[in-house]
């Protein structure tokens, strides 16, 4: 369809009609309430098209008098608002119309705008009705070999193409009739009441984090005052936020600009008079205590994100000039409990996806009583998404296997811990879906489903990580996405904080100013990746593109059809590089692990400080090097489950990760009775360069160590 036609539009408007007077001669319901389905489904239950006509009708009868009318050529028909809205190829938000007013609204849309539908239907139960599809204009392309010869041209093969190795069948339309089901068991998702609160409740999560955001940064001698004029690039050497955080600190500005606290004036930002506002929320304990309770008085299940915000931005003035650690904010002593009410939000989308999972696996042992299904889960992290799905799976364990996977050894050790014991068909593995998996040692093809819950959007280029993705997927296997679709001020507060967060390359894939996809970006993008029939399926009764976020689902191409024969799988690959890291059979309980974005950077050493003697020093070091060696191998080996370590041994070669650093210089504090500053232990790549630091932070400060441990340490 020609999406801008004005004649196909006429056309749809008559279609419409059409079916709408053919199913009034039997309607069986009120026609008020046919109405009110009939305008639900238009509103949220298919993507807007950039050509649009909106039609304001008090009954049924009137609503197909006004689009007979329309599509018999009246331009000004009554009640009919026409016109187009400007293409936006980046996912950003439109403008939204406000007010309640039908006719100001529809306009409003006709043009462009965003209108909150289901805010009109509160107070009712409207339901999506099958209405015609679109009219696709019907034009013949007759066919031509790739050399350009006619397809009657001899010589040429017709027949059928062979399937590719290991291809599978389809099963999307278990999946569909699966997907249906849940939606039409979850009372929430046609519940517009509690979309609606979920809606306000987001948005008065944002209010509050533009206030706290902007009470935080003036701790930092800033934004004080009317008037204040800065340049992006000057205000950050004055602030002296480092690298960085430089793509951060601009998104921050970028908030409080759509929040009319600065205003751009050429290459400068303005404070605006609403700086002076006395009721702008103050960074002080009352203040901040009085707004959380506000604010979870209404919604108690903020309480979990409140207090990782107010963690965040209470430590934002380190965090930007580099004077803490992001993850040491986020995840304190590489504790999981800061952002544990975040992670376990998603419970009931979880739920659709260990659905989808599971119908796919009866499916495809339904057509192949004699196959295993094979899962990969990318990113599992702490196994929110895995906890849903292997219940999901219960009386098919024997013709399963499942492999969960994550950058972070971590993650791994942590899945092992708590899922091995009973799924004895799981297998712990590290994965970097940003390079090729086959030189992780995972074999080509070899999995019917790709589970990737909030993790794709993390890594640096969209179209390489699909790609990775879909090298481990069967001919005609899924892959199932879990993903925030709108940008919120929430996330890049908190997880924001992290360098990871801003690691993306290919901004023309991205939202603006965010490393998340709208559903319409990771439609395009699996679609030109070889993917094919890409869904969405969302637990809110909104379109796609309201919807905060979404189960993306797509087919890899190649899948068998009724004209086509399996080949047997491909044979198992040498893997290019070692085999898939696994955890070893006993490893100790590590603490709970914590995702990782960032790596650790590197140094040589760290001086000796000249507070104490030098001989003195040298002294100390000396003979503390053997017990000091000790503890920081058994933090090590408690830490990363490895049985010994050796000073030449490398903390990254073993499996470690910013956030297990962080565990193990946790293990080492509460060895000593002062509270010791380790934060260059985050530098340190080598058991031996751990030491060596250890002992330059004792030996600085050995005349506040009680006389017994310094007696311990120099035995």
């Amino acid at each position: 369809m020609n999406r801008s036609s004005r004649t196909a539009v006429r056309a749809a408007a008559g279609a419409l009609a059409a079916r709408l007077r053919d199913e009034k001669q039997g309607e069986e319901k009120p026609g008020d309430a046919a109405l009110r389905d009939v305008a639900y489904t238009l509103q949220v239950g298919r993507e807007a098209f950039p050509e649009r006509l909106a039609v304001s009708a008090d009954s049924m009868s009137e609503l197909i008098e006004r689009l007979e009318a329309f599509a018999g050529g009246a331009d000004a028909a009554r009640g009919a608002h026409r016109g187009r809205a400007p293409e936006d190829r980046t996912g950003g938000q439109a403008p939204t119309a406000a007010g309640r007013d039908v006719d100001e609204l529809a306009a409003a849309w006709a043009t462009g705008a965003a209108v909150d539908w289901p805010r009109l239907h509160t107070g009712g139960a409207p339901r999506r009705i099958q209405l015609p599809g679109h009219p696709f204009e019907r034009e013949v392309f007759r066919h031509v070999w790739a050399d350009g010869a006619p397809a009657e041209t001899p010589g040429h093969d017709t027949a059928p193409p062979r399937p590719a190795a290991g291809a599978v069948p389809s099963v999307l339309v278990e999946l569909d009739a699966a997907a249906e089901e849940h939606l039409r068991a979850d009372p929430s998702a046609a519940d517009i009441e509690a979309a609606l609160r979920n809606d306000v409740m987001v948005r008065e999560l944002a209010k509050v984090c533009r206030e706290m955001l902007f009470a935080s940064l003036r701790r930092m001698e800033v934004f004080q005052a009317p008037g204040e004029r800065h340049g992006a690039p000057a205000l950050i050497r004055r602030l002296g936020v480092v690298d960085e955080h430089t793509s951060l600190f601009r998104a921050l500005l970028g908030i409080l600009t759509d929040d009319g606290l600065l205003r751009a004036e050429g290459e400068e930002l303005v404070t605006t008079d609403r700086v002076a506002d006395p009721a702008l929320v103050r960074w002080e304990p009352d203040r901040l205590e009085a707004l959380k309770r506000e604010v979870t008085g209404h919604y108690p299940e903020m309480e979990g994100y409140f207090r990782l915000l107010t963690s965040c931005l209470e430590e934002f003035p380190a965090i930007l000039t580099g004077r803490r650690k992001a993850h040491e904010v986020l995840f304190p002593d590489g504790s999981f409990d800061a952002v544990e009410a975040v992670y376990h939000s998603d419970q009931d989308t979880n739920a659709l996806v260990a659905q989808l999972v599971a119908a796919y696996a009866r499916a495809r042992l339904a057509r192949d009583p004699g196959a295993e299904v094979s899962v990969l889960e990318i990113g599992a992290g702490t196994g929110g998404t895995t906890a849903k799905v292997l219940p999901a799976l219960d009386g098919l364990q024997d013709r399963l296997r499942y492999a969960y996977t994550d950058i972070s050894r971590s993650f791994t050790l942590y899945g092992r811990n708590r899922y091995a014991k009973d799924h004895p068909f799981l297998s712990f593995q590290q994965l970097d879906i940003e390079s090729p998996p086959a030189e992780q040692g995972f074999e080509a093809g070899a999995y019917d489903v790709v589970l990737a819950c909030n993790v794709l959007h993390a890594t640096r280029r969209i179209d390489d990580s699909l790609a990775h993705a879909r090298q481990l997927l069967r001919p005609g296997g899924v892959l199932i996405l879990l993903e925030t679709t709108r940008v919120q001020e929430f996330f890049t507060l908190t997880f924001g904080l992290m360098a990871g967060w801003w690691a993306f390359q290919d901004h023309e894939r991205r939202l603006p100013g965010s490393p998340l996809l709208s559903v319409a970006l990771w439609r395009q993008a699996l679609e030109q990746g070889g993917f094919r029939a890409v869904r969405s399926l969302s637990l809110a009764p909104v379109r796609e593109d309201q919807a905060y976020q979404a189960v993306v689902l797509a087919e890899n191409e190649g899948a068998l059809t009724d004209t086509t024969a399996a080949l047997p799988p491909l044979p198992a690959q040498t893997p290019v590089a070692a085999a898939p890291v696994t955890v070893p059979a006993e490893p100790p309980v590590a603490a709970e692990p914590v995702p990782v974005t960032d790596h650790v950077p590197v140094t040589d050493h760290v001086p000796v400080t000249d507070h104490v003697p030098v001989a003195e020093a040298a002294e100390a070091a000396e003979a503390a090097a053997g017990s000091l060696q000790a503890m920081v191998v058994d933090a090590w080996r408690e830490v990363l489950g490895v049985a010994s370590a050796r000073p030449e041994d490398d903390f990254q070669e073993l499996g470690g990760d910013s956030i297990l650093a962080t565990q193990v210089i946790s293990r080492l504090k509460s060895g000593f009775p002062i509270e010791l500053d380790l934060g260059e232990l985050f530098q340190a790549r080598t058991l031996a360069d751990m030491v060596a630091m250890l002992e330059a932070e004792l030996v600085e400060r050995i005349e506040e160590l009680p006389e017994d441990t310094v007696a311990t340490l120099l035995a």
